[in-house]
């Protein structure tokens, strides 16, 4: 995704069931906000727990974990390089 301003805005459609928009209508009034600035809480809390668990994943796969120790090394080894330090 590029560099967009964080103001800008995307206008959409949604349709849901009468009583989750209800259900929606008082939570978002229990915490005094309007029912677009409560969806828009909820989803970014989703879309945060998914890229925790993304990357939670990824640590615990054990073939991305060794890519991601191989790229260590690497770029250890070139710093180490770049900076005239001989390997241990």
């Amino acid at each position: 995704m590029g560099a967009k301003n964080e103001n800008e805005m995307k206008r959409f459609n949604i349709r849901m069931p009468q009583d989750m928009y209800d259900r929606i209508e008082v939570a978002a009034h229990k915490r005094g906000v309007a029912v677009s600035a409560f969806i828009n809480m909820k989803l970014d809390e989703i879309l945060k727990q998914d890229e925790a668990n993304n990357s939670l994943r990824v640590l615990t796969d054990p073939v991305a974990m060794q890519a991601i120790m191989a790229q260590m090394n690497l770029n250890a080894e070139e710093t180490s390089q770049e900076t005239g330090e001989e390997k241990a």
